[in-house]
C-alpha cells in the first residue's frame, strides 16, 4: 500500500532500501516532498523504525550520497517528480574517537599495526624502530640501522617478524619474542643502492618487496628454502660466501630473489594485490606500474600527471588509491587496461598527500594523511568532500607522514613526533557493501 507524508508541496515517489538488516523497513513506495534533505529523510526512517534512540542516516541514489534536497537531485539529473526514486540508506559514520598518543624522540616515518598481537610497529628518523603495546608502553627498541628508518611492516610466518627499511640502503628482518619482548635481528637484506622507501608483504607472507630510490624493486623470500636457493645462485667460493653472509654471529646477509627494473626514477611506494603474484608500484617518474612477480615482468604501465607518493589496494573492490604531490587522491580500477582507469579524484588536502589506507572492512572508505597536518576519512561515494577531518599534528606546518588502518584502529604519525591512535569502532562498516 502506498503511503505519504503530511507535508504540502510538490512530492516525488520513493522507495527506501538498506543492506543493514537491523534497520530494514517494508519496501513500500511513499510520497516525499521534493524539498526534503537527508535530515528529514532520516526522521522518516526513525519514525518508521520507532527507534528509542534516534539514529543518523546517510542516503544514496544511484550509488552516490545525497548532498542537497531531492529537488536538487532531480534537477541535476534532468529528472521530474514523476520519476520514482530508489533511495538506499546507511547508518552515518560516527566521528573517529581519539585514543592515547605515544611520544617519540624524532619524526615518525612509518607505522604498522599487528592486530593479532595488539602491537604497533613504528619507524623513526632517530634510526630506531619501536614496538608498542596498546597501553602506550614501548616494549622493544630495534637498534641497528645507521640512518632514519623510513618504512616498517609485520610478517606472521612461522613466528612473528618485523621488517624495517632505512635510508642506510638496507632492510632488516627481526624476530620478535612475545614472551620476552625482545627483537632479534636475523637478516640484513643488501643490494639496493638507494634509500628504502617502502615495504610490501605478499598475502601468503612467503615473500616481501622493497621499493628504493635507486629506481628498483627487489623481491625477498621469507622461507629458509628460498635462502638456500639464493646461496646456490651465488658463484663466490664458500669461504667468501661465509664471510659475506654474516655480519655478526647472529645476523645473516640475505640476497634478493629478483630485481624488478622499469621505473626511471625513485620508486616511492608498492603494494601487493590479493593475488600473491601481482604487485603495484608508483614512483617519481609519474608512473603506476603493474608487475607479475612469478614472471618478473612489468605487465602494464599507466602514466600520471604527478609524482605518486603512496599507494594501497583494496581487496574488497580491486581499486587502487594513490596519493600525489598535486594534493589529489586518485582512485584507479586495477582491472582496466585500456584508456584511463582513473575512476575519480578526491580533493580536500591543500598539500602533498603522503600516505593512505583503505578500510579493512568497507569497499568504499579510506583514510589519508598529508603534509597539511590533517588526516581525512573518505567515502568514495562522496567524492566532493571527506566525511571527517582530524588533526594530524600540533601545528599547521606539522607533516603527517604515515597512516595505517587495521580493524577498528587507525594510527598516524609525522613530524610532530607523536603517534596518534583513533578508534572507528562506532562505525558499522561491515554492512555497507
Amino acid at each position: 500500500m502506498e503511503g505519504s507524508t503530511s507535508n504540502e508541496g510538490p512530492k516525488v515517489q520513493v522507495r527506501f532500501t538498506t543492506q543493514q538488516s537491523k534497520y530494514a523497513i517494508a519496501d513500500t513506495p511513499i510520497m516525499i516532498p521534493i524539498q526534503f534533505k537527508k535530515s528529514s529523510l532520516s526522521q522518516i526512517i526513525n519514525q518508521i523504525l520507532d527507534l528509542e534512540t534516534p539514529v543518523k542516516f546517510e542516503f544514496l541514489i544511484d550509488g552516490k550520497f545525497l548532498k542537497g534536497s531531492l529537488k536538487k537531485y532531480l534537477d541535476d539529473n534532468n529528472l521530474s517528480s514523476e520519476n520514482q526514486l530508489l533511495i538506499e540508506y546507511i547508518e552515518a559514520m560516527q566521528p573517529p574517537q581519539s585514543l592515547p598518543s605515544y611520544q617519540h624522540d624524532d619524526w615518525i616515518s612509518s607505522v604498522s599495526i599487528n592486530s593479532k598481537k595488539n602491537l604497533i610497529l613504528t619507524g623513526s628518523y632517530d634510526k630506531v624502530a619501536r614496538i608498542w603495546d596498546l597501553s602506550g608502553n614501548c616494549i622493544s627498541n630495534l637498534l641497528g640501522h645507521t640512518a632514519p628508518v623510513k618504512t616498517v611492516s609485520w610478517v606472521e610466518k612461522n613466528g612473528t617478524y618485523c621488517i624495517t627499511g632505512s635510508n642506510d640502503n638496507t632492510v632488516r628482518i627481526w624476530e620478535f619474542d612475545e614472551t620476552t619482548g625482545n627483537s632479534t635481528p636475523k637478516y640484513e637484506c643488501k643490494g639496493h643502492e638507494g634509500t628504502i622507501e617502502d615495504i610490501a608483504v605478499s598475502k601468503s607472507n612467503d615473500y616481501f618487496a622493497t621499493a628504493s630510490y635507486d629506481s628498483n624493486i627487489k623481491i625477498w623470500g621469507m622461507n629458509s628454502s628460498l635462502d638456500k636457493e639464493e646461496e646456490e645462485e651465488n658463484d663466490e667460493d664458500v669461504e667468501s660466501k661465509q664471510k659475506k653472509r654474516k655480519i655478526s654471529s647472529d645476523i645473516k646477509i640475505k640476497n634478493s630473489m629478483a630485481t624488478l627494473k622499469g621505473h626511471n626514477n625513485g620508486v616511492t611506494c608498492i603494494v601487493f594485490d590479493k593475488n600473491t603474484y601481482t604487485l603495484y608500484s608508483g614512483g617519481n617518474d609519474h608512473s603506476l606500474r603493474f608487475w607479475n612477480i612469478e614472471a618478473r615482468s612489468n605487465t602494464f604501465t599507466m602514466n600520471c600527471e604527478k609524482v605518486i607518493n603512496c599507494i594501497d589496494f583494496s581487496d574488497h573492490n580491486n581499486l587502487l588509491a594513490t596519493g600525489h604531490s598535486d594534493k589529489f587522491i586518485r582512485i584507479w580500477d586495477s582491472r582496466i587496461k585500456e584508456g584511463s582507469s582513473v575512476k575519480l579524484r578526491l580533493s580536500s588536502h591543500n598539500k602533498w598527500v603522503s600516505s593512505l589506507k583503505w578500510s579493512p572492512k568497507s569497499p568504499y572508505m579510506l583514510v589519508s594523511g598529508s603534509y597539511d597536518s590533517s588526516v581525512k576519512f573518505w567515502d568514495i561515494r562522496s567524492s566532493t568532500s571527506p566525511l571527517y577531518t582530524i588533526k594530524g599534528g600540533n601545528e599547521l606546518d606539522d607533516k603527517v607522514l604515515c597512516v595505517d588502518w587495521v580493524n577498528d584502529l587507525v594510527a598516524t604519525g609525522g613530524s610532530d613526533t607523536i603517534l596518534r591512535l583513533h578508534s572507528t569502532s562506532g562505525i558499522d562498516l561491515t554492512n555497507t557493501q
